[in-house]
């Protein structure tokens, strides 16, 4: 019996979006480990050949580009025949207030954080159905409920995200087909750094990648790495405002240091 379960649990194939680099390229390597199978879509993939894994394929997509994605998903289908899991890791942000960011920033973070998942999304969604089975992941931030300095538009697309997967997993419940949010923490990335956020409030991506994905196939809604992340989330959904202005002015702290120091 117990080898049974684990051969359920295993092997399964997943598509995931911004794997080259960050916590996204962790858990690509995180999964593989675990024993599935996983197709990255990245704008670039040059660092994915470090893992030398045979059940990873790595292809260059732009996820503003429908037809890119059209063709990057009818491979794999065309390679797998079934896709067990979509994870929405892809994300674009500009940092500057809000009076200093033309429409046009605004407009690219949506047609990369929002629409980029919603054209994944549309393009795996006839297989799942068809197969009447799969699991879409998308990953936010506690920034899409609290806010944050210098990320409107970025904090905009993360709670748009949010509302879109909790309606997702109502509409595609007949279809046995979830729709799930992933938390993970701040983490010391290189994406992170302009958020000015103290590197010791910054956890190691490699290890928020491992417990993500371990618990990637539970019964849950929301995905969170630990515990500390669910009382964190909790407070944030609680006091929203409070936790926003406290984390940016821990920032605008921690940035006037760093200026003041140089």
């Amino acid at each position: 019996m117990l080898v049974v379960r684990k051969l359920k649990v295993m092997n399964r194939n997943i598509i995931i979006t911004g794997g080259n680099n960050g916590f996204g390229y962790y858990l690509v390597k995180s999964l593989l480990e675990n024993g599935n199978t996983v197709a990255v879509l990245d704008l670039n993939t040059d660092n994915l050949t470090q893992l030398h894994s045979k059940k990873l394929l790595a292809i260059n997509c732009d996820l503003t580009e429908q037809l890119q994605i059209e063709t990057s998903i009818s491979s794999i289908i065309d390679k797998w025949n079934r896709i067990d899991c979509l994870i929405n890791n892809a994300c674009h942000v500009t940092f500057s207030h809000f009076e200093h960011k033309s429409l046009e920033d605004i407009q690219n973070e949506f047609n990369v954080n929002y629409f980029g998942h919603i054209r994944l999304i549309k393009a795996v969604l006839p297989t799942m159905q068809k197969q009447r089975y799969g699991i879409i992941y998308n990953v936010s931030s506690s920034v899409g409920i609290s806010g944050f300095e210098r990320i409107s538009g970025y904090a905009s697309t993360k709670s748009a995200l949010d509302t879109l997967t909790r309606t997702l997993n109502i509409e595609l419940k007949e279809y046995n087909i979830q729709a799930k949010i992933i938390y993970p923490t701040l983490m010391n990335t290189k994406s992170a750094l302009p958020f000015g956020i103290p590197k010791q409030m910054l956890d190691n991506p490699k290890q928020i990648a491992d417990k993500i994905a371990r618990k990637l196939f539970i019964n849950r809604l929301i995905i969170v790495p630990d515990y500390k992340t669910c009382l964190f989330i909790f407070f944030t959904r609680l006091f929203p405002s409070f936790t926003g202005r406290i984390l940016s002015g821990l920032t605008k702290k921690n940035m006037n240091e760093i200026i003041a120091s140089r």
